[in-house]
């Protein structure tokens, strides 16, 4: 089965990239361009894994991880060049994992990968049970993105 990825980026260029990117990997790409296109893309389309940068237009990345979450319990991985409080965050929300701009592109697939592993296999259906693996070791990762026509 197809997983499908809702992908969040206010950067055009990044959006349209990795959306090319992980069609051409094989997922179902629902790329949004602010985080009021994913929430309400989020409504009508069933989305397997998130990803999202950490400051995209409208609410940040955070907050709309933790928001899709409360939601529909969708898993997300949230992407920046900026590092500085996001273990604090991932400590006290246990919702969203981080992979850090720049990055090449089969490490953000294996990260993607491994989280959607972790959600089959999970009996809650978080991929953020068990074990935590650094960023840099084979992370597991959630992605958040999508853009509505």
């Amino acid at each position: 089965m197809t997983s499908s990825l809702l992908v969040v980026d206010d950067d055009e260029l990044v959006l349209a990239s990795l959306t090319a990117y992980l069609q051409f990997s094989g997922y179902v790409v629902y790329p949004a361009s602010n985080s009021s296109e994913a929430l309400r893309l989020a409504n009508y389309v069933l989305i397997d894994l998130v990803v999202s940068d950490l400051r995209p237009m409208g609410i940040d990345g955070y907050t709309l991880c933790r928001e899709l979450y409360r939601l529909h319990h969708i898993p997300a991985l949230l992407m920046s060049g900026f590092y500085e409080n996001y273990e604090f965050k991932k400590a006290a929300w246990d919702i969203c994992d981080f992979i850090r701009k720049p990055f090449l592109p089969n490490e953000l697939e294996n990260r993607i990968r491994t989280l959607l592993i972790r959600v089959t296999a999970s009996p809650t259906g978080s991929a953020f049970t068990g074990t935590y693996t650094n960023a840099s070791s084979n992370l597991d990762c959630r992605v958040i993105s999508y853009h509505l026509p």
